[in-house]
């Protein structure tokens, strides 16, 4: 003790003190262990809000705990950190972008001078997971979606129903929908009827093709069907438009 500072002494024989006085209840202690088993389903479903707003809940009662060997907020950190490490292998992200992210560095808790900074690099790192995700389903949807244009577009004549496109890119048609609907601005319906109009409109304006082969290489089931689509859009019928346009 000769060897010790005066703060170095009194730090020894406090510590068994100190580190009774700042454990966490056991009542606060079942409450977090139940936020921490609810994070799997957050991270299944996707709910990115409770997910962060529990790693806060988290953060703010641990930092009454000054003792890095408390057993309780070890296990709770590193529980939480294998869902974080489980919901990045199977949100798809690679190795760089999990480095990126910081996931790797997670469970180095030695870098950390107290548990809520290791908490508040917990919710940093998560917070990096779900943008490096959102950029990922992005770049997949943006793939999807011209999957389904060029469908569209080369089969006109045939099956566009949802079912069809649906298939073609191997999603359920709830799903297609809003993600063509948030990446397009348009319905699929509307994005098919704009496109039979304008290529209807390209054909009556620059060939001499027949309405009934215009309304079958569009996919209309009759001539009358589609001169009843056309004008409902443009106000007039196929012939009356292509007698404005040549004249």
């Amino acid at each position: 003790m000769v060897g010790m500072t005066e703060d170095e002494i009194r730090i020894a024989c406090l510590c068994e003190e100190v580190q009774t006085q700042d454990k966490l209840p056991e009542n606060i202690q079942r409450e977090l262990t139940r936020k921490m088993q609810q994070m799997d389903y957050y991270f299944d479903s996707l709910d990115r809000a409770s997910v962060l707003s529990t790693l806060q809940h988290m953060t703010e009662q641990v930092r009454t705990v000054s003792s890095n060997r408390d057993l309780f907020v070890m296990e709770l950190y590193f529980s939480v950190c294998a869902k974080v490490l489980s919901y990045t292998k199977k949100a798809g992200l690679s190795e760089d972008g999990a480095l990126h992210a910081g996931v790797i560095n997670l469970y180095n808790i030695s870098v950390f001078t107290s548990w809520e900074d290791a908490f508040e690099n917990l919710i940093h790192v998560v917070e990096q997971v779900f943008a490096h995700v959102d950029t990922t389903i992005e770049n997949k949807n943006e793939d999807v979606i011209n999957k389904v244009k060029s469908y569209i577009k080369n089969h006109l004549d045939g099956d566009t129903s949802l079912y069809a496109l649906s298939n073609h890119v191997h999603l359920c048609p709830e799903h297609l929908l809003r993600v063509f609907k948030k990446q397009e601005g348009v319905t699929i319906l509307q994005y098919i009827n704009d496109l039979k109009l304008a290529q209807a409109k390209q054909m009556l304006s620059g060939t001499d093709m027949q309405i009934k082969e215009i309304a079958t290489k569009l996919g209309f089931t009759s001539s009358g069907y589609f001169g009843r689509f056309f004008k409902s859009k443009l106000g007039v019928t196929p012939n009356v438009y292509r007698d404005q346009k040549r004249s």
